[in-house]
């Protein structure tokens, strides 16, 4: 049970969730070549932000379960890392259940999510949508909503003046989605 996202890369860094059981060599194996690709070359010396964000990828891609994936924004790069969260499950005998079970609270500790809503999270994609507040302010949102047989969440929890910026890019993430 896997997720792919054909037709996103201009657009999103896909964090790659089966590294976590290896070790920090290897995932800096990965993070380094990823990172120096996606900085401006520079001539004699690292860029002032590869080590920040060689480890920053590195320990996403070492926390990733095997069942979500974490998708870094490119166009902020290396100002702002901007990631959002794919999580997917069996829908099981019950959709309604499962949608429900995520957008609700579930392991967030430091944001509040509010009452999910059915809701079109992008043209051609239905499914319940709640919002994230971060001490008082809006801090994103949280969506589920059925790819194939599987319940997807689709977690945006990016500072809110990128959010309108961001919105077309989340959209043609959620309409890429399949199950794998």
């Amino acid at each position: 049970m896997r997720i792919s996202v054909p037709g996103t890369a201009e657009a999103w860094l896909p964090i790659p969730n089966d590294l976590g059981g290896l070790s920090t060599k290897k995932i800096m194996k990965w993070a380094q070549p990823t990172v120096r690709d996606l900085l401006p070359g520079r001539l004699f010396s690292p860029h002032p932000k590869q080590m920040f964000l060689q480890t920053l990828l590195g320990s996403v891609a070492q926390i990733s379960s095997p069942v979500e994936q974490y998708f870094v924004h490119l166009a902020e790069l290396p100002d702002e890392v901007l990631m959002v969260r794919v999580r997917w499950a069996e829908a099981g005998s019950s959709l309604d259940e499962r949608l429900e079970e995520f957008v609700g609270p579930g392991d967030s500790q430091d944001v509040t999510v509010g009452a999910p809503e059915p809701s079109t999270i992008a043209p051609g994609v239905e499914g319940l949508r709640a919002p994230l507040e971060r001490r008082g302010s809006s801090a994103g949102w949280v969506a589920s909503f059925p790819v194939g047989d599987l319940a997807v969440q689709l977690r945006v929890d990016v500072p809110p003046e990128y959010l309108e910026d961001l919105q077309p890019d989340i959209e043609n993430l959620a309409q890429a989605l399949r199950a794998a």
